[in-house]
C-alpha cells in the first residue's frame, strides 16, 4: 500500500502473543486466534504492539509471528506491524527483514531507554530517518505510559509533512463515544488500565480465544482480578448478544 492510498477505517485489534507456562511462543495458538479474529468484522490486525508484548520478544520470534500472520491475514484486511527499537540501526534491520511480507503500514514507537536525552530534535530525526528507510507507510505510535515520552503536537505537525508518515496511533486520545458504548469503555479500562495484559489475556479466554500466559516479569492475575473481568464481560455472554465462541456481535 502506497502512502497516497492509505485510508484506515474500522476496528483493528492488537494481536496478543500467547506464551506457554515455560515462556515459549505458542505459534499455533496465535494462528488459531487470528482465524477467529477474521470471522468477525475486524478490519485488520496489529502485530507486535504493546498488547502483543513486543518488548518481551526476540528478533526471531518477531519475524516468525509476522511470517505466520502474513500467510493468514486476508487480502481485504489491514496488516499492521509494530516497530519497537532502541536505535535507528535496529529499526532499519528489522524493516529490512520484514520487507518481503504483505504489510499495509508499520507503527513506530519512540526510543525511550535514554529518555532524558530524547528531546524534540532527537525524536524528530529518529522518526524521519526511520520513515525514509521504510518500504511501508509509517504511523507514529504515541504511548507515553510505556515509553515515558509523549510526542508533542508541534512535532507531530512537523513529522506530518514527511511523505511516508501517514498518521498516528495516539493512546492518549480522548473520544466522546456516547452512552451506547459505555460498556465498551468499561471493557477498555478493565483490560488495559487495571492489571494490563495478563487481565486482557484472561478476558480472551472468557470470549472463546486462547490468551495464553504472559512472559515474566508480568505476573498472572489473581482471583479478585478474575472476578472483576467476569463481571465486566458477563453482559456479553447474555442473550442480548450473539455469541458463538468466535466473537461478539450486538444483536439488539
Amino acid at each position: 500500500m502506497t502512502p497516497e492510498a492509505v485510508r484506515f477505517c474500522g476496528v483493528i485489534p492488537s494481536v496478543k502473543t500467547p506464551f506457554s507456562s515455560e515462556g515459549t511462543v505458542l505459534y499455533e495458538v496465535l494462528e488459531e486466534n487470528l482465524g477467529k479474529y477474521f470471522k468477525t468484522a475486524a478490519a485488520g490486525c496489529l502485530l507486535l504492539g504493546s498488547n502483543g508484548e513486543a518488548p518481551h520478544l526476540n528478533l526471531f520470534e518477531k519475524l516468525e509471528i509476522v511470517r505466520r500472520a502474513s500467510a493468514i491475514i486476508p487480502a481485504d484486511r489491514y496488516s499492521l506491524v509494530g516497530v519497537d527499537s532502541s536505535t535507528l540501526v535496529e529499526a532499519s534491520d528489522f524493516l529490512d527483514e520484514i520487507e518481503g511480507f504483505r504489510i499495509d503500514a508499520v507503527l513506530i514507537s519512540v526510543p525511550s531507554y535514554y529518555k532524558e536525552q530524547m528531546n524534540e530534535e532527537a525524536l524528530c530525526r529518529y522518526c524521519i530517518e526511520v520513515a525514509s528507510r521504510s518500504a511501508f507507510p509509517v504511523l507514529l505510535y504515541n504511548i507515553p505510559q510505556f515509553t515515558g515520552i509523549e510526542i508533542p503536537p508541534q512535532l507531530v505537525g512537523k513529522l506530518a509533512t514527511h511523505h511516508n508518515i501517514v498518521g498516528m496511533k495516539d493512546y492518549q486520545a480522548r473520544v466522546d463515544i456516547g452512552n451506547r458504548h459505555v460498556q465498551l469503555a468499561q471493557i477498555s479500562r478493565c483490560v488495559t488500565h487495571n492489571d494490563g495484559i495478563p487481565e486482557l489475556k484472561y478476558a480472551m479466554d472468557l470470549l472463546g480465544f486462547e490468551g495464553g500466559q504472559s512472559r515474566l516479569a508480568l505476573l498472572p492475575i489473581g482471583p479478585d482480578q478474575r472476578v472483576d473481568s467476569e463481571r465486566v464481560f458477563g453482559p456479553f455472554l447474555s442473550p442480548g448478544y450473539a455469541w458463538s465462541g468466535q466473537g461478539i456481535e450486538l444483536s439488539t
